[in-house]
């Protein structure tokens, strides 16, 4: 039965940060046959002011590895995958730049009434290095009596967010900001009463909450009119 070469994967090409250890991972390589792989990596290109050689690859012989970027610029690598009797190989590019986490802030903590609009906003968020952030919003904790899910977090994937509660007692929502080299996350608690019991939403930051707003009150004073 002849036997098949493997498919060697050494991953996504990536944007990636000084000093910050890299990890390889060849993990999604497969061999039709289903034999056992070894694998090696090397580097092919370096940036001309970085010291690293193959040496500095650690576990090269592995299909997890890892190397440490000291300066910035693309450092090019090479997977060879082997099944004992053939091999392939796949390339893969890491471009390195001196860059720092984003400042994530998701703001003062709320307090709110079961049925309000709760609104959420990371205007005040920023990068050092003046990246553009990518934000995402997730409940890390919700009341016992809650049925909302991260899901039910409007806009969840932008700089202004907002959710409705259906149950007393503390959400912590947490803030994600991505500037595609580092994560970083940041939380804000927001505390629910009952309805009527006559709490004030956090500061309004941004002129979209006055369209929620005004929607808000007209909706609440239907339910008024026709109880």
């Amino acid at each position: 039965m002849p036997n098949h070469p493997p498919t060697a994967n050494a991953g996504q090409d990536t944007l990636w940060s000084v000093d910050k250890v890299f990890v390889l991972d060849a993990t999604a390589s497969t061999d039709e046959d289903g034999d056992v792989l070894n694998f090696q990596w090397s580097f092919i290109d370096v940036p001309t002011a970085s010291p690293l050689t193959d040496d500095d690859i650690t576990d090269a012989d592995s299909a997890i590895a890892s190397f440490l970027p000291h300066h910035f610029g693309e450092f090019r690598l090479r997977l060879t995958v082997s099944d004992g009797l053939v091999t392939s190989t796949d390339l893969l590019s890491v471009s390195a730049k001196e860059n720092v986490p984003p400042m994530p802030d998701a703001g003062a903590d709320i307090q709110a009434e079961v049925g309000e609009i709760v609104f959420l906003s990371a205007q005040a968020s920023g990068d050092p290095d003046g990246d553009t952030l990518d934000y995402s919003w997730r409940f890390l904790q919700t009341p016992e009596d809650s049925t909302l899910t991260d899901i039910d977090v409007s806009g969840r994937d932008s700089e202004e967010a907002f959710f409705v509660p259906d149950a007393t007692g503390t959400y912590e929502i947490e803030l994600e900001a991505d500037d595609e080299y580092f994560v970083a996350q940041d939380s804000i608690l927001i505390q629910v009463e009952a309805e009527g019991f006559g709490c004030q939403i956090g500061p309004v930051t941004s002129p979209h909450w006055f369209l929620f707003v005004l929607l808000f009150g007209l909706l609440r004073s239907r339910r008024v009119l026709n109880p």
